[in-house]
């Protein structure tokens, strides 16, 4: 925690959380170059081809700012004679900036300064001190000093590309300023209070937060577990380890050297539903094997129950099933699949008629499956689940089945939410063939996470999204989120199994 003292003796408290691009390796402190005054640290930013301008390649959080203040952001960069980019700039993200300049790239290998400025408003609640850079080539640069001020007025904004002492580090009667001390960073724990998505979504957040805990060799707090019931628009969340067994969670985070802590009772931040953390790519983690082995120590506490053991008998063996298909078609989904249609174009199969997806099952699964287990929230569906049984019985010949066909009323209200998706989730894992999406984290996951629990290639989960009148089978083991590389681009990662 990090104070700053105004002229008016009335404090501010600011957070700052470090969360590093997954593209961009940010190593320990450089001895190869001196930084501009011998207590700072320098930072090494290794910049790839693929960064563009509007990728921040490095990133603090700052939060508890005045609204309606004016706060400039200052850092040193050093660019050496190597350096290929075309562009390097500071920017203050979630504001409208007021003034700033940008590095001399003819000046080599000696530190200037750069700063921008923005006003606080809190109907912008980000303000994110970020650099941003653009190269065609591999290459880097160095920082240090990074510094947020609180400004009295536009004035007392300093526009300069040298170190000054005075002016740099030591406030004026009207800015007081820090400087990002390393170490302090160090020992605060990463974390968020939440993640506002479904189920999937905040495994993805959950990982990408374990993944910059390890780069940052920072401990962590864990997040609470968040359901919502669409249909009644009831928000609650629940402890991680009502769910989750958290002795299991806690060795796997141990082997990796991920420190777990209780979170600080003063705990604030810009991003409490910890979307910064978040990657819809369920094998984000480094090293490799940290994905797989964090993947296989979520284990969720329904896994071994009577009533999810008695349902998997149930459907299985008593019925016979051997295909489990999620149809997304539920009413949050309508609305989210309108944006993907805006930004994809037609040529997905995301949001369609839900008797064509089983036209396309029917084409392509052989023999053709006479009874499907569906998985879907079922009271947030456009149409009834009668309504749906009778209609594709009628044409196709299919008896459907969801989870309440086996479960009675009191089990159901009383799992909640979050266990009813587990459940859901653990029939589609073990189930022979699996029918979902790309587009959905909930298939991706499934795939990915069959592939981790059992250690070999999943060759039977096929998608409906694609553009095509019959199924696609997917080879990536729910890494892509597009269906073309889905079904055309395989991937392994059998050599990190042990």
């Amino acid at each position: 925690m990090i104070h700053i003292q105004n002229t008016s003796n009335a404090s501010v408290t600011i957070k700052l959380r470090e969360y590093k691009m997954r593209s961009i390796d940010t190593p320990p402190p450089e001895t190869e170059v001196s930084p501009p005054l011998e207590y700072l640290e320098v930072i090494k930013h290794q910049v790839s081809k693929t960064n563009t301008v509007e990728k921040p390649i490095f990133h603090i959080l700052i939060n508890g700012l005045i609204d309606g203040r004016l706060y400039k952001f200052e850092v040193s960069i050093l660019i050496p004679s190597s350096f290929k980019g075309s562009h390097i700039s500071t920017v203050l993200w979630g504001t409208y900036s007021q003034d700033f300049n940008s590095p001399d790239l003819a000046l080599r290998d000696q530190w200037q300064t750069v700063f921008v400025t923005a006003i606080y408003r809190d109907d912008l609640p980000n303000m994110i001190p970020s650099l941003v850079t653009e190269s065609e080539y591999d290459t880097h640069f160095y920082t240090a000093g990074w510094r947020l001020t609180l400004v009295e007025s536009p004035e007392n904004t300093v526009q300069q590309n040298t170190i000054d002492n005075d002016s740099y580090f030591i406030p004026t009667t009207n800015e007081a300023g820090i400087t990002f001390n390393d170490e302090s960073r160090r020992a605060m724990p990463l974390g968020y209070l939440y993640n506002n998505g479904g189920l999937n979504n905040q495994k993805g957040a959950l990982a990408g937060l374990l993944a910059a805990a390890y780069d940052a060799k920072r401990p962590i707090f864990l997040p609470e577990l968040y359901q919502l019931d669409h249909k009644n628009d009831v928000q609650k969340t629940v402890p991680f380890e009502s769910i989750y067994d958290l002795g299991q969670f806690r060795d796997f985070a141990s082997k990796y050297g991920v420190e777990i802590v209780e979170k600080p009772q003063d705990f604030q931040s810009d991003d409490p539903h910890g979307w910064i953390f978040f990657n819809g790519n369920p094998d984000f983690n480094t090293p490799a094997t940290m994905g797989i082995d964090r993947t296989n120590a979520l284990v969720p506490i329904i896994r071994n129950s009577n009533i999810l053991v008695n349902l998997q008998k149930n459907v299985f063996e008593n019925e016979e099933i051997s295909t489990v298909l999620q149809l997304r078609i539920e009413n949050d989904w309508q609305e989210y699949a309108t944006h993907l249609r805006t930004a994809l174009g037609s040529a997905e199969d995301f949001i369609i008629p839900y008797p064509y997806i089983f036209s396309k099952i029917e084409k392509t699964i052989k023999p053709i499956p006479r009874k499907i287990y569906i998985v879907s929230d079922e009271k947030n569906l456009p149409v009834p689940v009668e309504e749906i049984k009778s209609k594709i019985y009628k044409e196709f010949g299919i008896e459907l089945f969801w989870k309440s066909d086996f479960l009675s009323a009191d089990d159901m209200s009383q799992l909640g939410v979050l266990n009813l998706s587990l459940i859901d989730f653990e029939m589609a894992m073990d189930a022979e063939y699996f029918v979902g999406l790309t587009r959905s984290t909930f298939s991706n996951n499934v795939c990915w996470e069959k592939y981790c629990k059992y250690r070999r290639p999943v060759k039977t989960h096929y998608i409906y999204n694609n553009s095509s009148s019959f199924l696609s089978l997917r080879i990536d083991h729910g890494i892509f989120p597009d269906p073309e590389s889905a079904a055309t681009v395989p991937v392994s990662f059998s050599d990190y199994f042990d």
